[in-house]
């Protein structure tokens, strides 16, 4: 969640405070947690990111959404399918 703050914070995307917290409530409510059952080492430019892999994983993820490029490069990992936000918006 500290992530998603993070990056919801960010200046580039221009979100008020009040709709980042309303975005991480919906978060919250809604997302299905999952602890990571195994420890993955597939990113090797920015090992932070394999967090993403291990939890796309254990919850049996159809796709990772995501916006980095480390994520992005590998298109999938383990029959999950690593795409940007655009195109999973297009799939909805």
């Amino acid at each position: 969640m500290a992530e998603y703050e993070a990056v919801l914070s960010r200046p580039r995307f221009k979100l008020p405070g009040w709709v980042v917290q309303e975005l991480l409530g919906y978060i919250r409510e809604h997302a299905e947690w999952v602890t990571p059952d195994r420890e993955i080492r597939e990113v090797t430019r920015d090992p932070s990111d394999n967090k993403f892999l291990e939890a796309a994983v254990s919850g049996q993820a159809n796709w990772l959404v995501s916006g980095d490029n480390d994520l992005l490069d590998l298109c999938e990992f383990e029959g999950i399918l690593v795409i940007p936000s655009w195109e999973f918006l297009h799939l909805l």
